[in-house]
């Protein structure tokens, strides 16, 4: 890398050396420039600047890889000048301006890595079509003639070196190719807008700028090289909707592979350079235009970065003519309900329809192709206004006309008079009819009367009428009465109709059943009877005699029956005129009476072994009658000898049977209940009895709760050697 430096300063050292030694023997003026010349392009930045920014520093480590492609030009980026005009500047020595400084060695052929051309050699800067700004850098402000750019044409081959006639002129935002630089001194940064159309070709191009300057023969050159992308598509199928006198509505597509969220769109109008609007969507109203005219209108798609694309196709917008108001209207032919109104027609090209309008409402009160209009379905003595607009076949619609007041004449006839006829008369209904009522203008609504009460209100297309829910054998007086909508009425003559008496009995009852029986008790269900009036009460027989009537519901429940017993039911229903049903039979035998009993043993001394004597094997629960003589009630154990107990608690239920006669007998008399039988104690010496053999009083508790009768006995009983509690329950359903 030293070796490199060291040559590039040796070659710099004797390139000024000869030109000193030339600048004794050409003109003055040639020699100035020399002193004098520095502008590049910064921005975007030109070949040559740009190698510079990669490398501005000649003791960097990247310098001599930098300069390897760039050559001095990255050095001397500022003064690449030449006193040649672009059309006298060799091909291929474009970039270097004539080889203002070569990259050559003594005695080798003069040339400039800066002139190399191929489509891969250089950086791109991107740019885009339409308007883009390049900015000159001019630290010695100096005197201008003028400035020129130039890019490549469509058809130039980026590799091959680069040539005058492949390049074409570009236009700055005025439309010029040459830019007067007025002989006035340039500012230290000089910009210019140029235009880069749309036939340049998208991807790689070169720009080159050149500066005149006016006082001395010295241009300087900036080869740029830049990137197009694909140039933003046009709008297509511009079209216009929705057209009135005043307004009209464009709309288009959007540029395909283009992505329409981030599009705006310039709206132009012909004879104008500038757009008329600038909107997000693809559609814009036109307002404010005048009726009857024509007028050309195109858009253009616009991206954030300023890229503007092609004008679409021209659309022409031609606006209607002026629709005027219908005029001279009046109304005439004025009745209750109706009247008539006229206008004079509007002048226009096509068929109109008059669209007539009540004041209040939005939509049209009726249309019409001529120039009357008949009103119907108003309200007698009413005032309405009313206005007329013409309409075109295309949905214009004119202003309205004048409004005008309509009001119908008062209606002061009555409806026809009613004729009332009787149809048919039951025992509580009365069905009668009528002929419509017609009046002048309209029956809005008639009253039916029941003994001069009023009964019901009635739609006037009704014409009849059932009475229902009436008393039987009784007179009533009917009439009718219509009103029309101004309130006139007529009243039709009374009629005087009795209901017929009640003969017919009620059905039998259906699904006669008995739903629980029990052993003193049969729960009766049944369905009701049905009559041609009402059912008003069941009567209930049981073996032939009546034990329960005026029943209204549809169950019984029939108590103090004997068990195991059976009885035949009969149950007849009963109008509200006393006629009755045929009897329905049902056989019902009761259950037997049930008995639970439970006895329950509590023993003192757990730790020892207790039974029966060997004797005394059963405990038998007894009855003491006022005689004296003890009646078995129950046994309750059937004790196998020899048999023991170890628990201290001892449950079970009776073994032999209870007598439901006994039960009965003690709940009725209340009589005291005894325990017979014996317990003795097991020691392993011996055994010694805690319940002698005997008969042994027990407390008696007993009531009825829930349907069931139950006794409750309890006893202790007790010694030296233990002791042992009896709770004895005895239970009876007695349903």
């Amino acid at each position: 890398m030293e070796k490199i430096r060291k040559k590039n300063k040796l070659f710099r050292r004797g390139l000024y050396g000869s030109l000193l030694l030339a600048a004794i023997i050409v003109p003055t003026t040639f020699a100035s420039h020399i002193v004098d010349a520095v502008g590049y392009v910064s921005s975007p930045p030109s070949r040559a600047y740009y190698g510079h920014t990669l490398a501005p520093d000649e003791g960097s480590d990247i310098w001599a890889s930098v300069h390897k492609i760039y050559g001095n030009a990255m050095g001397d980026y500022h003064n690449m000048s030449s006193s040649k005009t672009f059309d006298q500047l060799p091909d291929g020595n474009i970039a270097s301006a004539d080889n203002a400084h070569p990259d050559n060695s003594l005695g080798e052929p003069v040339y400039s890595l800066i002139d190399k051309q191929t489509s891969d050699a250089w950086v791109k800067q991107s740019m885009k079509y339409g308007m883009n700004a390049i900015t000159w850098t001019n630290p010695v402000e100096q005197a201008t003639k003028s400035w020129q750019y130039f890019i490549t044409k469509p058809d130039w081959d980026p590799d091959k070196p680069l040539a005058k006639d492949e390049f074409m002129p570009l236009k700055d935002e005025n439309g010029k190719t040459v830019i007067n630089g007025k002989d006035q001194l340039s500012g230290k940064t000089v910009t210019h807008n140029l235009n880069i159309p749309k036939e340049v070709k998208p991807g790689y191009n070169v720009i080159v700028a050149v500066w005149n300057l006016s006082r001395q023969q010295l241009s300087y050159y900036q080869v740029i090289d830049i990137d197009l992308p694909e140039p933003l598509g046009v709008p297509s199928n511009l079209k216009v909707t929705d057209i009135s006198e005043t307004a009209a509505t464009l709309s288009w597509d959007a540029p395909k592979n283009e992505s329409a969220s981030e599009l705006m769109y310039n709206v132009y109008k012909e004879g104008e350079e500038k757009p008329i609007a600038k909107v997000k969507g693809t559609s814009y109203q036109l307002t404010g235009l005048k009726p009857d005219t024509t007028t050309k209108y195109n858009v253009t798609a616009l991206k954030e970065n300023g890229e503007e694309s092609e004008h679409s196709e021209w659309v022409s917008v031609k606006t209607f003519k002026h629709l005027d108001a219908p005029t001279n209207l009046k109304v005439k032919d004025i009745s209750w309900t109706t009247a008539t109104l006229t206008w004079d027609a509007v002048p226009s090209e096509g068929n109109l329809v008059y669209k007539i309008y009540k004041e209040g409402q939005t939509t049209p009160y009726r249309a019409v192709t001529g120039t009357s209009c008949n009103l119907v379905g108003l309200k007698p003595d009413t005032t309405t206004k009313f206005s007329v607009t013409a309409a075109t076949a295309d949905g214009r619609e004119s202003e309205h006309s004048k409004w005008l007041t309509v009001k119908t004449l008062k209606d002061t006839e009555p409806p026809e008079v009613p004729v009332l006829k009787v149809d048919n008369v039951g025992t509580t209904t009365i069905d009668i009819s009528w002929d419509k009522v017609k009046d002048n203008v309209g029956v809005s609504y008639m009253v039916i009367y029941k003994d001069n009460k009023a009964f019901a209100t009635l739609d006037p297309e009704t014409t009849n009428y059932q009475f229902k829910q009436l008393y039987l054998e009784t007179n009533y007086t009917i009439k009718l009465i219509a009103y029309d909508e101004s309130g006139n009425s007529s009243t039709s003559e009374e009629i005087n109709v009795k209901t017929l008496p009640d003969t017919e009995p009620p059905s039998p009852v259906t699904n006669f059943k008995a739903e629980k029986i029990g052993s003193r008790s049969v729960q009766l269900k049944w369905d009701e009877a049905k009559d041609n009036v009402k059912v008003a009460s069941y009567t209930l027989y049981r073996d032939g005699k009546k034990i329960a009537e005026n029943i209204k519901e549809t169950e019984w429940v029939d108590n103090d029956l004997m068990p195991y017993t059976i009885y035949k039911y009969e149950i007849e229903a009963v109008d509200t005129s006393g006629n009755v049903s045929r009897k329905k039979r049902l056989i019902v035998r009761t259950n037997q009476v049930s008995v639970k009993a439970q006895i329950q043993l509590k023993f003192s001394a757990p730790n020892n072994f207790f039974r029966f004597r060997p004797k005394d094997t059963n405990l038998v629960l007894l009855t003491a009658p006022p005689a004296g003589n003890h009646t078995p009630l129950a046994i309750f154990f059937a004790v196998p000898k020899g048999y023991y107990w170890g628990e201290d608690t001892y449950i079970n239920n009776v073994k032999g049977g209870i007598v439901p006669e006994l039960v009965n007998e003690i709940l009725d008399n209340h009589q005291q209940l005894f325990i017979q039988g014996g317990i003795i104690n097991v020691y392993p010496s011996g055994s010694v009895g805690i319940l002698e053999s005997g008969i042994h009083p027990l407390a008696t508790v007993q009531g009825v709760e829930n349907g069931v009768a139950t006794i409750k006995a309890t006893g202790t009983f007790s010694n030296d050697y233990g002791s042992v509690t009896f709770d004895i329950t005895i239970s009876i359903d007695v349903y």
